[in-house]
């Protein structure tokens, strides 16, 4: 005898099991994809636990690129993009479905049994396009971000090429203040053997011993402000305060600074900062058309299945059937008001951003031309100071001492041309030094990644 079509179905119980282990095989799914997220987090993670050894021989690029790797702020700020990264992730998945179940204490009887409980599920949907511009929302942060990360980045590479400088400055200043003090020194024997001999007088004796009390106090002073400058490249580097830097061999080279149109150009284009205000006007605006979805509906489609005990009747057509169905609600968006004010919101901070751009891009442009006059400012005195007021001064010291060992001078004329010599070589290397600095400073308003990018990025 042939079975019928109802005893090749799965029994109730069985039909209750398989609609129970799909709903937790889709909750497990779930849990295991965020599972194996928070793996790959983890493994990214692990790219900043080795800190590559620090050379202090190295040159200046070695030194930035050991502050990029190792500066705590740095790392803070990238791990702070990826959260933002994760996030648009985040938003872009529906709801999760929401499994219901309900026991009839009493049974509601039917004519083919009485129901003994319901079992059914729930998945939402937002109106058509609310998750793609929730995702939108969260890229434009996640931009932002990125550029926060790319500006803290600029300002570590200056901040290393600032105290890299400064110590250079401090270093060599010193050794030039030690090589005029040796000159004087010279000076000192020949004016003392003079002196003991009657041909010199004493006040030039206590002239170049004042001289050289005055350099001495100089050169001292510079120590504290090679220490200082050592202690800013060792923070920027993340080193302890004791670490000791050998006095660099000459300035960092950098790229030619272009014409001015040019560089202001490039500024504008690549500043992380005004790249940063860019995305948050484009994280308002896609917030705006988020709100503006909360106008329409939500809707819900569920899915229910009712099991149905035998009827009292046995002989009952259908008796113990299980009846099942599918159900749509929607949602009713009634508080207008809310809507339109999250609308405004959302619009307002786009125009805020709007003009906070604006606002940076003055500044920034402002800041870009002072740097820009100051270099050229500086580079003119270099010039001046290396091609035309230090040699000639050398030449004028030497004629001095020449005439006062010929006694057709006083020894104050030397003292005066020596005086003036040691002026101009400091000044010259202030010149050449404040003229790296602000070549700094320009690659750090354009943008600058670091070693081997310049003020013009292509």
């Amino acid at each position: 005898m042939n079975a019928s079509p109802e005893e090749d179905l799965p029994g109730p119980r069985t039909r209750l099991s398989l609609a129970f282990i799909l709903a937790v095989s889709l909750m497990i799914v779930s849990g295991w994809n965020a599972v194996a997220g928070n793996a790959v987090w983890q493994t990214d993670h692990s790219a900043f636990e080795e800190t590559p050894p620090f050379d202090p021989e190295g040159d200046i690029d070695d030194y930035t690129l050991f502050a990029l790797k190792n500066n705590p702020g740095l790392n803070a700020a990238f791990y702070s993009w990826k959260a933002e990264l994760a996030r648009a992730s985040e938003v872009s998945w529906l709801p999760d479905p929401v499994l219901t179940f309900g026991y009839f204490i009493e049974s509601i009887e039917t004519r083919v049994g009485p129901q003994v409980y319901r079992i059914g599920i729930r998945q939402s949907f937002p109106w058509f396009g609310t998750l793609g511009a929730k995702k939108e929302v969260a890229l434009e942060s996640a931009g932002a971000s990125w550029q926060s990360f790319m500006s803290e980045r600029s300002r570590i590479v200056l901040g290393v090429r600032s105290a890299y400088i400064d110590y250079y400055v401090a270093g060599i200043r010193k050794e030039i203040i030690k090589e005029e003090m040796a000159l004087l020194e010279g000076y000192e024997s020949v004016v003392m053997a003079g002196y003991k001999s009657g041909r010199l007088a004493y006040g030039d004796l206590i002239r170049v011993q004042v001289e050289l009390a005055g350099l001495e106090e100089r050169v001292a002073s510079l120590g504290d402000r090679k220490d200082t400058a050592g202690a800013r490249l060792g923070a920027v580097l993340g080193l302890p305060d004791s670490t000791d830097f050998p006095v660099p061999d000459g300035l960092p080279e950098f790229d030619p600074v272009p014409e001015w149109e040019e560089l202001k150009n490039n500024v504008i284009e690549n500043n992380p900062g005004l790249r940063a205000v860019e995305h948050l006007v484009g994280r308002d605006l896609a917030a705006e058309r988020v709100a503006r979805k909360s106008y329409w509906p939500d809707m819900t489609i569920g899915f229910d299945y009712i099991e149905t005990d035998e009827a009292v009747d046995p002989m009952m057509i259908d008796s113990g059937k299980d009846p099942w169905g599918v159900n749509l609600s929607i949602s009713l968006p009634v508080w207008f008001g809310r809507s339109s004010a999250m609308v405004r919101r959302a619009s307002a901070s786009a125009e805020m951003n709007r003009y906070r751009k604006r606002d940076k891009e003055n500044k920034i442009i402002a800041a870009a031309r002072t740097a820009f006059n100051s270099w050229r400012e500086n580079a003119r005195k270099e010039v001046l100071f290396r091609n035309g007021l230090v040699p000639r001064t050398e030449q004028l010291l030497e004629a001095a001492y020449s005439a006062y060992e010929a006694g057709n001078a006083d020894f104050i004329d030397v003292i005066v041309s020596q005086r003036q010599l040691l002026d101009y070589r400091l000044k010259l290397i202030d010149a050449a030094a404040t003229k790296a600095k602000k070549i700094a400073e320009l690659e750090y308003l354009s943008g600058s990644d670091g070693p081997g990018d310049g003020i013009i990025r292509r």
